[in-house]
């Protein structure tokens, strides 16, 4: 049994209190905030029988649910105010907001799809841009592998990229192994940098 409750609560300011948006982004930071502070496992593990070990649960749940109401916004609080765990907390946050189901998929990947660099942002926040909502499509129910990850991204590059492109399909051709996401995304960004020199 964890010993989470001899220790004090470590909750970092500069999180932004979850009103509603970004649930995926406010689930990951509350994970991580509770295996830090040694209470992840309540959401996960049946309550122990023992008096001793059921006594040292409920506390670390106490704990648990300290932490997850104070990364919500006020509006959220009235959701949770009936529950009695920190797995009731998130359960019903989870059937709230986080999106699946065929509907949710097929919109998720339309907005995936259309997705298109503009030279206006800094390629870094597109390339974020994009595993975000490629994250959100997964969330939802669909799948992809890193060829498809790999396509999509390509496709969406404007024609200042095309020798990018050819690049990759060249190398992809010979060996699909040398072409990974992190090598096409790097390669992309080296152009970046490459098209600025040259302007």
């Amino acid at each position: 049994m964890s010993m989470a409750s001899a220790v004090n609560i470590n909750v970092p300011f500069g999180i932004k209190p979850f009103d509603g948006v970004n649930f995926r982004n406010w689930c990951y930071w509350m994970k991580l905030l509770l295996e830090q502070n040694g209470m992840l496992h309540v959401l996960s593990t049946e309550p122990p029988t023992t008096e001793a070990d059921l006594k040292m649960f409920k506390q670390e749940d106490v704990k648990a649910r300290n932490i997850l109401v104070q990364g919500l916004a006020d509006n959220m609080l009235p959701m949770i105010m009936g529950k009695n765990t920190a797995k009731e907390f998130v359960d019903t946050l989870v059937t709230t907001y986080e999106k699946r189901g065929m509907k949710s998929m097929v919109t998720a990947q339309k907005a995936w799809r259309k997705l298109e660099y503009k030279k206006e942002m800094p390629l870094q926040e597109f390339l974020q841009q994009l595993e975000s909502m490629a994250s959100e499509v997964k969330v939802a129910g669909g799948k992809f592998d890193k060829d498809e990850m790999i396509n999509q991204l390509l496709v969406a590059m404007p024609s200042d990229f095309d020798s990018v492109v050819s690049a990759m399909d060249i190398l992809y051709n010979k060996d699909k192994l040398a072409v990974s996401l992190e090598y096409v995304k790097n390669t992309l960004l080296a152009e970046e940098d490459t098209s600025k020199e040259r302007c």
